[in-house]
């Protein structure tokens, strides 16, 4: 049997580095933030691709005293959108009403404000879904162009 030359042990060590840097990534099994289940809430900005706004980043710490639930059956939301950056920004909020366990979109809408720095609007978006609160929640996301 032949020794591997000189490069080939290099690329060998190489790949044995790579295998044990992966392993070492792997966990020890316990809960971690890939098994937990998502927030309600997150400041994460998805819906981007579904997004009309040029690059559009997450914002929704700028979304306050917001409030969804059903009234007399039908689901809706409000809050209040303060852009707190120093540029006039375009936002789009979306409040979606969600099934708690599994998180199946049952109802949504999504508004778009035009707010100069350090302007506020009052949201209010109706007719959600039709239904009480029984297995579900409402949940925000607001993106802004960047």
């Amino acid at each position: 049997m032949s020794t591997p030359s000189r490069p080939r042990r290099a690329l060998l060590a190489l790949a044995l580095i790579a295998v044990l840097g992966t392993a070492a990534c792997g966990g020890d099994g316990s809960k971690d933030a890939a098994t937990t289940p998502p927030e309600a809430t997150s400041t994460v900005p998805s819906g981007i691709e579904d997004s009309e706004l040029e690059q559009p980043v997450g914002a929704v710490d700028m979304l306050s005293r917001f409030r969804c639930r059903p009234k007399d059956g039908v689901w809706r939301g409000t809050a209040k959108l303060t852009n707190t950056t120093d540029a006039k920004a375009t936002f789009e909020v979306t409040f979606t009403v969600i099934e708690t366990k599994g998180n199946a979109v049952v109802g949504e809408k999504t508004q778009t404000y035009d707010l100069a720095a350090g302007d506020s609007a009052d949201v209010e978006l109706t007719d959600l879904h039709d239904g009480d609160e029984d297995g579900l929640q409402c949940v925000r996301r607001v993106l802004k162009s960047s």
